[in-house]
């Protein structure tokens, strides 16, 4: 979000920005060849966007007039994030890349041992980030020092969440843990049931994670995955929505948002949005019949949820609660 408009990121590899009360295209930005897969990060008046190309764009976020660009190592199939001045950003060539937000001039880079799917997260001076093969690092925000590393049993698609001084993660085996922020050690570790692809919501001290239908080498099974809501301290189960084989829909490829007591999830195929109650996974309401093929996490901005549908644009809708 910018201001009045949603910033979103196309198949067709164009940026574009939407007026959330009409609807109305106030610009759009042509990145060039190749999709864009991730969604634009937007902070003190500047959109940040990955391409397929392995170019960083920089653009006015008010505008669309682009500022500066940079060519990393390889594509970027990651959202940046932008932390006091830096944009911290995954790479397909196996890299984590620190640029000045401002210009654009390269700060630092770590060498990831496989590509670098996962959004990196940003707390405490720490920039933590998963590689695909299950490597999970602690970065030194500034320059990029590694701190530790600790490797999953799985793929990590999912990017890391950071709550306070935990860091949660889940892999393609069905594992979500909870690690130590200071030194990666594991503090508890619970089975999802399926490939935990989409990256966990933590609020109000409850992790709520998605798990996909597919087994751990990605390969599909008939039937939803289930919703979990888990205890941040220990990993306790709260609630579940849905087994391994009755869940809330097909794939949970978008992260859930917590907004307002209600957990938001879209899918990819279920032709439905969800909505549950954060306290017990009561379903508060639905949209049925809407092509939500959402692989990005929803935007939820004065009681309007905000959906980037890959195939048909960006879907807006009033929470009726």
């Amino acid at each position: 979000m910018a201001g009045d408009d949603v910033i979103v990121g196309a198949l067709d590899g164009t940026v574009y920005a939407v007026e959330t009360d009409s609807g109305d295209t106030q610009w759009e930005y042509d990145t060039g060849p190749g999709p864009l897969w991730s969604s634009p990060a937007v902070h003190d008046g500047v959109a940040l966007v990955g391409g397929d190309d392995g170019t960083l764009h920089a653009l006015g976020a008010d505008t669309g007039e682009p500022l500066w660009r940079v060519t990393a190592g390889g594509p970027i199939h990651s959202s940046p994030t932008i932390r006091d001045g830096t944009a911290y950003v995954g790479c397909n060539d196996g890299t984590v890349r620190a640029y000045d937000a401002t210009t654009g001039a390269a700060r630092w880079r770590w060498d990831a041992p496989s590509r670098v799917c996962a959004v990196p997260a940003v707390a405490d001076g720490t920039v933590v980030a998963a590689a695909w093969h299950g490597t999970v690092a602690a970065l030194d925000a500034d320059d990029g020092t590694e701190r530790w590393t600790v490797d999953r049993d799985g793929v990590v698609a999912a990017s890391p969440t950071v709550s306070g001084d935990t860091v949660v993660v889940g892999d393609s085996t069905g594992r979500v843990a909870a690690l130590a922020l200071a030194d990666g050690s594991e503090r508890w570790s619970v089975d999802a049931g399926r490939t935990v692809i989409a990256s966990p919501a933590v609020a109000d001290g409850v992790v709520y994670v998605p798990a996909g239908n597919t087994e751990a080498d990605f390969t599909p099974v008939n039937g939803p995955g289930p919703l979990l809501a888990l205890d941040a301290d220990d990993g306790t189960e709260q609630w579940r929505v849905g087994t391994p084989d009755d869940g809330v829909g097909p794939h949970a490829w978008g992260s859930p948002v917590v907004a307002d007591g209600t957990v938001c999830l879209g899918t990819d195929g279920a032709d439905r949005f969800f909505a549950f109650d954060a306290a017990d996974g009561t379903e508060r309401w639905t949209v049925p019949e809407t092509p939500t093929f959402a692989w990005s996490a929803p935007a939820v901005v004065d009681g309007v949820v905000y959906v980037n549908n890959r195939y048909d644009g960006t879907v807006a809708f009033r929470d009726p609660a």
